[in-house]
């Protein structure tokens, strides 16, 4: 009976878990989910491991330092007076 209405579908959740839900509104799922874990010990949701490999990581340490290496290169050559920004203008065609 919600409203004094009779529904011939079985409800799904209780008064508390349809104001969590109300108040939880346009809002990101997490929060309803970790709303209703907090205040009426529903259990936790599983969320997804993301592992990375050795490889993926040591793909991605090996742009950081080819990242820093450049602008180490670019650093030093306008130190020594030897910087030419001419090469990073854009070309009209």
């Amino acid at each position: 009976v919600v409203h004094g209405e009779t529904h011939g579908k079985p409800i799904l959740f209780g008064e508390k878990e349809g104001r969590i839900a109300l108040a939880n509104r346009r809002k990101d799922p997490t929060y309803l989910f970790l709303a209703l874990q907090r205040h009426l010990n529903y259990p936790v949701v599983p969320r997804p491991i993301h592992e990375e490999s050795d490889e993926a990581q040591l793909v991605k340490l090996q742009r950081v330092v080819d990242h820093l290496q450049a602008r180490v290169k670019i650093l030093e050559d306008e130190l020594h007076g030897g910087l030419d920004i001419t090469k990073y203008y854009v070309k009209d065609e």
